[in-house]
């Protein structure tokens, strides 16, 4: 997929979520608020690890599914990793010796200029090594990586990054008990998505990010990403060089400001478009709006 198909898609997808989201809670109006911390929070144990400055995250149930999803470059995530040559290498490369179990693993990228790829892997209890980690660790090494091994209070991170400033805050933030679950946002978007592999996007960095990705004339699009919700996520369903199928939500509280919230204040209308399309219509996508003006205005 290209880089220009990818901004599309995303940008399509909010679109998407946006008129879903208002549909569902028109629905459901009147059922009751789930209580709080009812919700569970997908891929808790790693994501407790992850630095709060994250531009996205992805999240793997097994680490070797994610290695295989993030260097396959027929598919779309791996744009997304900054294309650091080190890192890329080491996805590429990662010998079968480097046993990877079925460790969780989570990928966070950053943005300080470029964008920068942060693996994180938990590797159990305690501060001494086993040959898991060390032969994780070196073989990193010899990819030219950056590495740390961090203990936190009930569990040891495995970082694995290009960049040393980066495997050295992540490492504070754990010393500090802090990490991107702190952002509400964030652990609302977690706790709706409880797919095996998800991506989180957070809204506010998709224009860096875009700038990254994208050529010039594609960036006067990111105005319009950056403002749709404070956090976007996607359930990856099925990823091959053939088809990738992902499902979504969004999060972004209750400010009118948001393109995610427009149609929260607008009454229901009635659906028509049945009445209209040919009879072997395959696919049809209708937005029902009873006060035209009303939505022109919002």
């Amino acid at each position: 997929m290209s880089k220009k198909g990818i901004l599309i898609c995303i940008g399509i997808a909010l679109l998407l979520l946006a008129a879903i989201g208002w549909g569902v809670k028109r629905l459901y109006s009147g059922a009751p608020a789930p209580k709080e911390g009812e919700a569970a929070v997908s891929h808790a144990g790693v994501l407790q690890a992850v630095p709060a400055d994250a531009a996205l995250v992805f999240c793997f149930q097994n680490a070797r599914t994610g290695v295989t999803l993030l260097d396959d470059p027929a598919r779309a995530f791996r744009a997304f990793l900054g294309g650091n040559a080190a890192f890329g290498k080491f996805l590429s490369t990662l010998p079968d010796s480097v046993s990877l179990k079925s460790h969780p693993m989570a990928v966070s990228v950053h943005y300080s200029e470029t964008l920068t790829p942060l693996m994180i892997l938990p590797a159990g209890h305690g501060a001494d090594t086993t040959a898991y980690e060390r032969s994780l660790l070196e073989y990193a090494a010899q990819c030219g990586l950056q590495t740390g091994l961090k203990p936190a209070a009930d569990e040891t991170f495995v970082f694995v990054s290009p960049s040393g400033t980066l495997v050295e805050s992540a490492c504070r933030h754990l010393d500090t008990g802090t990490s991107i679950l702190d952002d509400p946002y964030f652990a609302e978007i977690a706790a709706k998505l409880s797919a095996r592999d998800v991506l989180f996007l957070a809204n506010a960095y998709l224009g860096k990010v875009l700038s990254a990705l994208c050529q010039k004339p594609l960036y006067k699009h990111s105005t319009f990403l950056k403002g749709a919700a404070e956090w976007t996520g996607f359930a990856i369903r099925e990823s091959s060089s053939k088809r990738s199928e992902l499902t979504g939500a969004t999060v972004s509280g209750r400010s009118p400001g948001y393109y995610a919230n427009l149609l929260e204040a607008l009454p229901a209308g009635e659906m028509r478009f049945a009445q209209a399309v040919p009879a072997n219509t395959v696919t049809a996508l209708a937005l029902a709006r009873p006060a035209p003006d009303a939505y022109v205005k919002a």
